[in-house]
Order: structure tokens, then C-alpha cells, then sequence
């Protein structure tokens, strides 16, 4: 698609605006997945480098055989409220969709343009 010339600048500051949204939601998995790697030691004195000679899956282990917190258990929770909000959305959302469909005031007309 070729834009015209006056749709330039818009294109170019939405992009630009994008690039930097993009990056500022990067970072904090960045900084999770490096430091997942590194010694406490390495965490506080270097959060963004990466230490390659002394990487290690010390946190790793410990978090994973932590009493404090325990993984499988966070992600079965996880789970367990993504199945059940998704079902209670989807029955929600077919029932809800049933009731647009057939009413024809302009309520309902409204309410299926603001659900859009």
C-alpha cells in the first residue's frame, strides 16, 4: 500500500511510537530472563549485562525446590483460572451475542456498537 504524501509523517510517528512501546515492554522480560542467569552478587552490581564466564542456573534450581513458593503449583493455579474465566467469557459472550442479535431497539444497537 502506498501512501500518499500527506500520510507520511502520521505513519512515521506512529511506527516511532510503536518501536519505543514495544521496547519499554521488552525490558522487564529481558531482565528476567538474563537474571535468571546470574549469581545475586552479579544482579545487584550489573541488572542489564551479561556476565558470560560465570552464568549459572543456581536461582533456577533454587526457585524450582523453593518450600516458600512452589512453581507447579502457580502455574496449576494459573491454569485453572484461565479455563475457568475463558468458559465463564464464552458462555457469557454467546448468550450476550443471542440477545444482540434478535432485539432491534436501539439499545441494543448501541450496546452491540460500543461491545465492537
Amino acid at each position: 500500500m502506498k501512501l500518499k504524501p500527506y500520510e507520511i509523517p502520521g505513519a512515521v510517528a506512529r511506527h516511532a511510537f510503536l518501536v519505543v512501546l514495544s521496547g519499554i515492554f521488552i525490558v522487564p522480560f529481558y531482565i528476567a530472563v538474563v537474571n535468571v542467569f546470574k549469581t545475586r552478587v552479579d544482579i545487584i552490581e550489573r541488572p542489564l549485562s551479561i556476565p558470560w564466564g560465570r552464568l549459572t542456573l543456581d536461582n533456577l534450581a533454587r526457585n524450582l525446590n523453593s518450600p516458600n513458593f512452589n512453581v507447579l503449583i502457580g502455574y496449576g493455579t494459573s491454569i485453572v483460572l484461565s479455563v475457568l474465566s475463558v468458559s465463564f467469557i464464552v458462555l457469557l459472550a454467546t448468550m450476550m451475542s443471542y440477545v444482540l442479535a434478535r432485539k432491534t431497539r436501539l439499545f441494543f444497537k448501541y450496546s452491540y456498537l460500543i461491545l465492537l
